[in-house]
């Protein structure tokens, strides 16, 4: 395999610092060095030259902008043609572009024509203002990057709430610097990116002229071409060709709108208007210098980000031939012969066959291995490889070492490994190192003799230490977070994150530490025997060997992984929402661009989702079309990366029908109660909100086909206990519903009494004659008499009469038009008619007058009748109703009339063309009735029905407690009692970083739930947050979030 012999210093320097020095001339401005040299000298400070008027600068390079113009044959099709983000950036061939419309410009007058216009992304430069002691540096930009009023408003601003200075520090901030870059940016006047204030630009140790008045040669500054395509100004007269003017900040917080400053295109400074447009921003950061041995690496705590750098040493198996991309690659293999270890070679490279099952095989490419360095010092430099490597036993059952020393894995990375990965020039340049065996730092197990190494683990120590690059704690991190390798995961390793080995012991001698899937070190760790976990070896390589090379990051490190799972499946009902996201490592310091897609399953090619750019995809209201496989397609410099998938079922919601939602019941009578289920469910619970006054018990379940069982119908019997009121509720899925009961002292009834069996009823009357918009009652009469059963009432033809129950008894019959209707009763499965005679009303002032009017409704034309509505009233949300009726034949528009009581005085309170109308801003524990009618010019018709709606409001948000018994391998959640609360979902993330999903929905009247943490990672912390919610009319009402919690099990 062909290794360079050595690094140019040009690529050197820019790989080894985070800032490169030049000086004005462009040359090095620190003394010529590579990894294997000495450190460079510092930045100088400016140098201003009085009689000339000109400054030497010295300058850095740091963060990246759109910055020159692509145009005439250099703007090729594939860059026009590319799919630009919603910032309008793409990746063209490894090279970063923005696109820019009209539209995104701050003015528009030097647009110029066209739709678009395209910039490439380019290092900024920056000059150095000013270096302190400490070695902070303080630079201004090169040049004008990007034009932007100081404010938008017409009012008087100070630099804090200014428009200029939430840009910077929020969309410029995020833009130009990546993540790393962000967590180097120091700050001294509480922002990360400012502006220059007068009195340091008329300061001659920052390199300008200390004449504000004068013209001056050190202020002159040009703009890049995406400056001036923004809207800033750029002169063309002879002398300033480029110049623009560019905005000071006030030396003070506050100034006046009108006391703005900035410098023009002669580079004397004079009072401005805020308001004014054209003007080009230059930038201020503060940096802390580095030295130019920057191959240690660097951890952000604020992110949890470590800033790595890498080299190639040594080969490996590592990515899998793929039978039908690279089909006839894979035939050669096929037919290929092999070696006792299963390698061969074809044309340049070499790859190894491993069994999968009887005569079948995976195939693997033999390629360079990729190392972090995790320190150097002067002389070597200490290495982890990238990518777990491998998948091996510690031990196994028949070998009991119980330490490093002894163990199969040491003996494996030391010779089986070590000699298949390294050439013997590889080898010369791998310092064996004496190793320390520290015991478990937190159970004390021994971890034997010191051994002589030249591949090896990392131990609990090396792992904990920001020194190495990492978290310094055992807590979860992304800086610990490991891949395995496509040969890795054949051999045993787990697919995305990877739990991989240390050397150290475990809890005891029999297990081994480890690095879990979040980057947590488990200290207890796992059995050396019990299964095979992923290997990342380290080693040390001497610094002035020519074995290994430095590697600079073009995006060949990117990796993608999904929050939720690759292979995932997640389910949600229809009009709810999912978050996908993309875990992205390895970009390019450009940045990278993402693109989601969506196929209606695994097996399937996707469909690009427009518009799906960002690193996360929300689903809102999903239907069932929205079912499928979704993954993303992550571009950075030259490399694409398509993401494993997760699957989404999006399924019909569920709802239920209850044949009673009101309940009268005597102490001790029994009723049963039923709910329709659609579709069916498998998850079905009944319950009651006050047993001491009412209790339920399942009686039967109607199943459907499906395997597990699914529910269409149930049904459960309500026993009544004592007076009070209670709530039955029953949930199916996601979705609940409740009957109220209310329970009475009867002295006929007995407190063990059951229900009651009906043996007879009758009507009286039996028969009823009507005039059309009259009213009338009917009264039914159950045998035995003390019977405590509720009656059902129907009309066969509603068109002619309508029956309303009163409660109890008896009903309301209302006459709607001519014609005759049955009236049937039906209780306890006997059943009795009245026939209802309707005749048509010839006097119209005698029509049932609307509510709210005090007299019969009048009319100008005799001949139109307006029927009453059917009116029903639903909860839209916590404290609003929607009302909605049928359609009146010959109505121009309706009357919506509302009542605090039930026979109170109703009050209009809209009127609408529609069939429907949102009532809001009601007042919670209030319920309130109201009616509808129909009206053409001024004739009013009778009025609907009285629909009624108790307002419960808004929950409380619930308090949360946990209770850990870890003797009993259990936690328990409770919370506080809310009112009006019918269920609790519990949210859990597993991890500090991550996001919370919901993860159980259970009752809130038990108050707390307790589950088993065997199945959990042990010491690994969880976090938990809990909400409640209430559901009435398929509407659910939920409180705020309690605050999250962590329990470490």
């Amino acid at each position: 395999m062909e290794r360079r012999a050595g690094i140019g210093k040009k690529l050197l320097s820019m790989l080894l610092a985070t800032v490169m020095f030049v000086t004005a001339q462009e040359a090095m401005a620190f003394a010529e060095t590579d990894a294997r040299g000495t450190d460079a000298t510092s930045a100088r400070n400016p140098v201003y030259d009085t009689e000339s008027d000109t400054t030497t600068w010295n300058y850095v390079s740091f963060g990246s902008y759109p910055q020159s113009e692509v145009t005439g044959e250099a703007l090729t099709d594939e860059i026009i043609q590319a799919i630009y983000d919603k910032a309008g950036d793409a990746w063209v061939d490894g090279v970063k572009y923005r696109r820019l419309s009209r539209t995104d410009t701050d003015n528009s007058d030097y647009f110029g024509e066209g739709d678009y216009r395209y910039f490439k992304w380019e290092k900024i430069k920056w000059r150095v203002l000013n270096q302190d002691e400490s070695g902070i540096l303080t630079v201004i930009a090169d040049q004008g990057l990007d034009c932007k009023k100081y404010e938008e408003e017409s009012s008087a601003v100070s630099w804090r709430y200014s428009t200029l200075h939430n840009w910077l520090n929020n969309t410029f901030y995020t833009t130009a610097f990546n993540a790393n870059e962000r967590g180097k940016l120091q700050g001294s006047t509480g922002d990360k990116v400012y502006l220059l204030t007068k009195d340091k630009a008329v300061s001659t140790e920052y390199g300008f002229s200390d004449v504000s008045t004068k013209d001056s040669q050190s202020r002159r500054m040009k703009a890049s071409a995406y400056a001036n395509a923004r809207g800033a100004f750029v002169d063309a007269q002879s002398g300033y060709e480029g110049n623009c003017w560019w905005w000071l900040r006030p030396e003070y917080d506050y100034n006046s709108y009108s006391a703005g400053e900035r410098v023009t295109k002669e580079g004397k400074i004079e009072t401005w208007d805020f308001g004014k447009t054209y003007g080009a921003v230059l930038p201020v950061i503060q940096l802390k210098e580095e030295s130019a041995n920057t191959l240690n690496p660097v951890y952000n705590s604020s992110t949890d980000d470590t800033t790595w750098n890498y080299v190639s040493l040594g080969s490996y198996p590592q990515t899998e031939i793929d039978a039908e991309s690279d089909r006839a690659l894979y035939v050669q293999l096929e037919n290929a012969s092999y070696t006792e270890s299963g390698d061969v070679q074809i044309g340049e490279n070499r790859y190894r066959r491993v069994e999968k099952s009887d005569n079948n095989y995976s195939y693997f490419k033999w390629e360079p291995i990729i190392w972090k360095i995790l320190r150097a010092d002067d002389s070597e430099l200490f290495l982890m490889s990238n990518e777990a490597l491998d998948a091996k036993y510690y031990d196994n059952s028949s070998n009991t070492s119980y330490d490093w020393e002894n163990s199969l894995l040491r003996s494996w990375l030391n010779d089986t490994f070590y000699n298949a990965a390294f050439s013997d020039t590889e080898k010369s340049a791998i310092i064996n190192k004496t190793v320390q065996n520290e015991a478990n730092p937190s159970y004390s197990t021994g971890g034997g003799n010191s051994t002589e190494d030249n591949v090896y683990l990392l131990s609990i120590q090396e792992a904990e230490t920001s020194v190495n690059g990492f978290r310094g704690d055992s807590s979860a991190t992304s800086s610990r977070e490991i891949q395995s390798s496509s040969y890795a995961c054949h051999m045993g390793a787990d697919a995305g994150n990877s739990r991989c080995w240390l050397r150290s012991p475990g809890g005891s001698s029999s297990y081994a530490a480890i690095v879990d899937k979040t980057g947590r070190v488990d200290r207890f760790g796992s059995n050396k025997s019990s299964g095979a976990l992923a290997v990342v070896p380290v080693l040390h390589v001497s610094k002035t060997s020519t074995a290994w090379s430095l590697i600079e990051n073009e995006g060949q490190l990117l990796r993608v992984s999904l929050e939720h799972g690759e292979g995932m499946s997640w389910s949600i009902s229809e009009g709810g929402s999912e978050t996908f996201s993309a875990i992205v490592t390895g970009a390019h310091p450009f940045g990278y661009t993402c693109q989601w897609y969506h196929a209606p399953s695994a097996d399937e090619e996707g469909t690009r989702i427009d518009g799906a750019t960002s690193s996360s995809y929300t689903i809102e209201n999903a239907t069932v079309a929205d079912s499928g496989s979704y993954y993303c397609v992550v571009t950075s410099g030259k490399y694409q990366v398509t993401s494993g998938r997760t699957n989404l079922t999006v399924t019909e919601p569920t709802t239920i029908t209850l044949s009673d939602t009101n309940l009268d019941l005597n102490v001790g009578a029994r009723r049963k109660l039923t709910a329709a289920i659609t579709p069916a469910n498998s998850s079905v619970s009944w319950w009651s909100g006050n047993s001491d006054v009412a209790k339920v018990e399942y009686s039967s379940l109607v199943a459907g086909n499906d395997y597990p069982v699914k529910y269409s119908s149930v049904e459960a019997t309500v026993t009544a206990v004592k007076e009070g009121t209670a709530t039955i509720y029953i949930s199916a899925g996601n979705t609940s519903e409740s009957c109220t009961v209310t329970v009475k002292r009867d002295g006929e009834q007995t407190g063990d009494s059951e229900q009651t069996t009906i043996t007879a009823i009758t009507l009286k009357p039996d028969k009823l004659s009507l005039k059309a918009g009259a009213k009338g009652e009917v009264t039914a009469a159950l045998t035995p008499a003390s019977a405590n059963v509720s009656v059902k009432w129907t009309s066969d033809n509603v068109k002619a009469a309508k029956v309303e129950s009163n409660g109890g008894t008896k009903a309301t019959i209302t006459a709607v038009a001519a014609g005759k209707a049955t009236i049937t009763a039906e209780a306890g499965g006997k059943t009795a008619s009245c026939v209802v005679e309707v005749t048509a009303n010839t006097n119209t002032g005698t029509d049932t007058p609307p509510p709210g009017n005090s007299s019969p409704g009048t009319s100008t034309n005799p001949t139109v009748k307006l029927a009453a509505p059917k009116l029903t009233v639903k909860l839209s949300s916590a404290n609003a109703v929607k009302l909605s009726w049928n359609k009146v034949s010959g109505a121009a528009g309706y009357y919506v009339y509302r009542s605090t009581s039930s026979k109170g005085k109703f009050t209009k309170v809209g009127t609408t063309k529609k069939t429907s109308f949102k009532n809001s801003k009601l007042k919670s524990k209030k319920t309130y009735y109201y009616k509808v009618a129909a009206y053409k010019g001024k004739t009013v018709g009778a009025s609907s029905n009285t629909a009624s709606k108790k307002i419960l409001g808004k929950l409380s948000t619930p308090k949360m407690k946990f209770s850990n018994v870890a003797a009993f391998q259990k936690f328990t959640i409770s919370w506080n009692k809310i009112k009006n609360a019918s269920h609790i979902e519990i949210w859990r993330k597993v991890d500090r970083k991550g996001t919370y999903k919901k993860w159980k929905t259970v009752s809130a009247k038990k108050r707390k739930v307790t589950y088993s943490y065997r199945s959990y990672t042990r010491g690994h912390t969880y976090f938990y947050q809990i909400r409640a919610y209430y559901s009435k009319d398929k509407v659910k009402v939920y409180s705020g979030y309690s605050k999250g919690l962590g329990i470490q099990l």
